[in-house]
């Protein structure tokens, strides 16, 4: 029997994850710095140790979700905060998503981890299915392109989350703002 996944009144948590030179390629090189931005408010009981996990798939996801899980239930340790990696790619337009990553780019040749490739409201709806089928209790998005992946982010898919509830942190948004700034400058 499987292990309890997420409980509702946990916040699912919602980070941004930059590098220096202003986006997240599929290999990074050595010595990249790189920013984290949490993107939601979170409780004050958010202090679970975190795990990122990078899978190929939401079924691959969750077994190694699961399997984590059963390892923190087997030692008696608290459930960690399940965090996965997902590289995006978003804009308005689904065509121009795709277009963009079908360009001559050797650092985005394969996924480094679960990939979506769409508009921010097909995001958002990844996103609702990850919660809704108790994968994770958070993502990290990992944008592919600069800026415009991160802005459609912080515009488009931060505000489809908000209709569905997701408590936003103005404050990060605007941290994340000023990096970009900083990094594409």
């Amino acid at each position: 029997m499987s292990e309890p996944k997420l409980a509702e009144e946990q916040p699912f948590r919602v980070g941004l994850q930059l590098n220096a030179t202003g986006y997240r390629p599929s290999v990074l090189t050595p010595g990249t710095h790189e920013e984290w931005i949490e993107l939601g408010s979170l409780s004050a009981t958010s202090n679970a140790p975190v795990v990122r996990v990078a899978a190929s798939d939401l079924r691959d996801a969750g077994s190694r979700a699961d399997a984590i899980r059963a390892d923190a239930a087997g030692q008696n340790a608290p459930a960690p905060a399940i965090i996965i990696d997902v590289e995006v790619l978003v804009d308005p337009d689904a065509r121009c998503a795709l277009r963009a990553l079908a360009r001559p780019d050797g650092q985005l040749q394969q996924p480094s981890s679960l990939r979506y490739v769409g508009t921010p409201r097909g995001l958002a709806g990844l996103l609702a299915d990850i919660r809704a089928l108790g994968i994770a209790d958070g993502v990290a998005l990992l944008p592919l392109t600069m800026p415009g992946s991160a802005e459609h982010i912080l515009d488009g898919l931060l505000e489809q989350l908000t209709v569905e509830g997701f408590q936003v942190s103005s404050d990060a948004v605007d941290t994340a703002r000023l990096l970009l700034v900083r990094d594409v400058a």
